[in-house]
Order: structure tokens, then C-alpha cells, then sequence
């Protein structure tokens, strides 16, 4: 892992108590000689919902950060700012001046652009969605205006739109360095004339190469403005924008431009195949994990419900053999809640020798009930064997085929 450019840049030029006698050159190819391999590369392909724009920067390179203070009397010192993430240390273009650039094309933020200004921009950004298939015959300057609120302030209809819904522009990161043996800064020279009768002083800055790559990562929304421009084409129209305008400091010199990726097209689509990929695992996870709450939400039910009938069995049981057996029959006339009764009061290891006669008579007269239906004749003549065994069992086999014999239809 590379030491911190930033820290370089910014606190290890100035650690030293003489800063005349600093060795300026050293400390500034201990930066110009970072290779951009050596660095953890942040990316927001796990936030965006649209492959990343891939873009190359060309000569003579890109200046972040010129605003910045840097100011050394030394002619070997960088003499410009530069703009580094503070946690990784490389240069990076902030999110929020990619949105600044995009939206300088469009003509309504600020109130000092002339009428000649303004329609040129209007019929830039008309061309611009003609190029990406969307048809401007009638869109009028009001739907630019709104689409440029839409996309940059949040808001539709002087209304705000929810965070959740809105268009996120991310910072973009180096990602690759394809010449230079992998080095991704250098250092360069302006020669501003201030005074035209004494010879003009160089600057020294420090930039960021030509032929090295960027990712541009956006959180699209599809726009209710312009009915037409979904997020892939919104997409496009961002593309459009920053080949044509490019980004950061000089651009009007021919800093801060780009160009498309020779191998853009395989590369987006290996990103579109494994973004497509992952949002598929995320989803496959998520229903996964669905599924196991829904079971163990199942599981869970299926446990307090068997615990709810162990409790009213126990109850059911403790009052049973409380009562005695006699008391509970006399509360139902079904013979199927008769045998669970008995059951229960078998299972808790009572005597039925004092209930035997009184069980009979209920089960006889029962029999009789249900025998009286005629529709009820053939269960009863079906399930006989089964109630068969339940009487052998609680009284003899003798008992049993007396009832059967006596009552079952033959």
C-alpha cells in the first residue's frame, strides 16, 4: 500500500524547520512516482444503478484542485494546489464537481446568462437528445428548465422530490493508469506574463497524466419531465456532456479532457454482465432470507400453537381426571370427543373398572345416534374397525364384538 499523496503533498512538504534547504525535487518525485496499482480503488458499483461512464483523460492531463493553496518560494516546490481524498490519498474528481460541470450546460441557474447564451444552450441540449434518441419536436425551453431542476435541485413542480428518488452523482476515482510503466501523476509548468519587460517565472503544479482512466458511478432516476429519458439515457446525455465540456481547472487550455475508452463498450457491458450478476445474488439473498423468516416465523407459530395445546390438553387432562370421567361425557354427545376423553383419562394411568358400565351405555347409545342417519351408516360401518380396537382396548374383545354385532348395520 502507497503512502498518502495527500499527506505528501500537503504535510510532508512542509515538515522540515528549514524550508529553505529542502530538497523540493526529491520530495516532489516521491509523489510523481506513486504508481496508482499500489492504492485500494473505492467504487460505488454496489450503490449505482447504471454502469459507470469510462473515460480517459488526454494530454496535456487533468488539474484538480487548483484553488487550493500550495505557495513555496522554491523553484522546485509545487507552487498550485491539488485535490486529494483524505482516506485513500489519490486525486479524485468530487461528486459534487461532476454535477457542477454537467449542469453548466444547461442555461437556467443562473440569471446573468444572456438571451444569445441561453438559446445557444437550448439548442446544444436539444442536439444532445436528438444524438441519444429522444425526440425534441416537443419539448419546449419550460421542459429544460424543469428537467434542469429535476436533475440537479430535486425538485418537480417546485416541490421536493424524496431523497430516495433522486439523481446522485458520486465521486470519480482513478482507476487505471495505461502508460508511464503505471504512474499516474506528473508535474507540468504555466508561465503566467504578468509584467511583459521582466522574464516570466513558471509555476510548478502537479496533474494527473494522460491515459488514465476514470470511472464517472450516477444513482439515476427515469425522468417524469422529459417523458422519454430514462436513466440509461440519461446516462448518455452525462456521457455527451463531459466528452464535450470535460472537468476540472484550464479546460480552455485543454486540460480536464477526455475520450472514450478504446475497449469502453466490452468493458461497460463485462460491468453491465456483472452488475446484472450481483444485483441477482443480492436479490436470490434476499429472498432467502425471506423465506427463512417466513419459516422460522412458521416454526415459531407452529411452536406456540403446540405449546397452546399442550397447555389445554394438561388442563383438559387435569380436569378429567378431577371430575372423573362420568362428569366430562356428560357435557358432549360426540363419540369422537368421548374416545379423546377417554383416552386422556387412560393415559393418566386412571381405573375405568368403576366407568366401564357408564362408558358402555354412552357408547351404545351413541352408536344408536349416529346409526339412526342413514347417511352416517356407511362412516360408521368404515371406521368400525378402527372403533373396534379402541373398545377391545378399553373394555375386551368380547364388549367389543357384542356392540358391533348389535349395532352395526350388516
Amino acid at each position: 500500500m502507497g503512502a498518502n499523496i495527500g499527506w505528501l503533498f500537503y504535510k510532508n512538504y512542509y515538515d522540515q524547520t528549514d524550508l529553505v534547504s529542502v530538497d523540493y525535487k526529491a520530495k516532489s518525485k516521491a509523489i510523481t512516482e506513486k504508481k496508482l496499482s499500489d492504492y485500494y480503488i473505492p467504487d460505488y458499483k454496489n450503490v449505482a444503478n447504471v454502469p459507470p461512464i469510462i473515460l480517459r483523460t488526454t494530454y496535456p492531463g487533468l488539474l484538480l484542485g487548483s484553488g487550493y493553496q500550495h505557495d513555496f518560494s522554491h523553484n522546485d516546490a509545487f507552487k498550485i494546489g491539488f485535490y486529494f481524498d483524505y482516506s485513500t490519498g489519490l486525486p479524485l474528481i468530487p461528486g459534487s464537481s461532476i454535477k457542477g460541470a454537467l449542469r453548466s450546460v444547461f442555461p437556467f441557474h443562473n440569471k446573468d446568462f444572456g438571451e444569445s447564451f441561453k438559446n445557444s444552450r437550448l439548442e446544444y441540449l436539444k442536439e444532445l437528445l436528438n444524438e441519444i434518441g429522444i425526440e425534441t419536436d416537443n419539448i419546449e425551453d419550460k421542459d429544460i428548465k424543469a428537467l434542469e431542476q429535476e436533475i440537479f435541485e430535486g425538485k418537480r413542480n417546485n416541490e421536493e422530490i424524496s431523497f430516495s428518488e433522486r439523481d446522485i452523482f458520486f465521486d470519480a476515482y482513478p482507476t487505471e493508469s495505461y502508460e508511464h510503466k503505471g504512474r499516474f501523476l506528473d508535474e507540468d509548468y504555466i508561465t503566467p506574463h504578468k509584467e511583459p519587460l521582466k522574464n516570466p517565472v513558471p509555476l510548478k503544479f502537479l496533474k494527473v497524466l494522460p491515459e488514465v482512466e476514470f470511472h464517472f458511478y450516477f444513482k439515476l432516476e427515469n425522468s417524469e419531465t422529459v417523458k422519454d429519458l430514462k436513466a440509461e439515457k440519461k446516462l448518455d446525455l452525462f456521457k455527451k456532456i463531459l466528452l464535450d465540456m470535460g472537468i476540472g481547472a484550464k479546460t480552455n487550455v485543454g486540460y480536464g479532457q477526455f475520450i472514450v475508452d478504446v475497449n469502453q463498450e466490452h468493458k461497460e457491458a463485462q460491468l453491465r454482465i456483472k452488475a446484472e450478476s450481483e444485483k441477482k445474488r443480492i436479490e436470490e439473498e434476499k429472498r432467502k432470507e425471506q423465506e427463512r423468516i417466513k419459516r422460522d416465523e412458521s416454526i415459531k407459530k407452529t411452536e406456540q400453537e403446540l405449546e397452546q395445546r399442550k397447555k389445554a390438553n394438561a388442563k383438559l387432562k387435569e380436569r378429567i381426571v378431577k371430575q372423573g370421567l362420568e362428569e366430562a361425557l356428560t357435557n358432549t354427545d360426540d363419540i369422537n370427543i368421548a374416545k379423546k376423553y377417554i383416552e386422556i383419562y387412560l393415559n393418566a394411568n386412571s381405573d375405568l373398572s368403576t366407568q366401564k358400565e357408564y362408558i358402555k351405555t354412552f357408547i351404545i347409545n351413541a352408536l344408536k345416534r349416529d346409526l339412526s342417519n342413514n347417511s352416517r351408516k356407511k362412516k360408521w360401518f368404515k371406521r368400525g374397525k378402527g372403533n373396534w380396537y379402541l373398545i377391545s382396548k378399553w373394555f375386551n374383545k368380547e364388549t367389543a364384538d357384542e356392540l358391533f354385532n348389535k349395532l352395526m348395520p350388516q
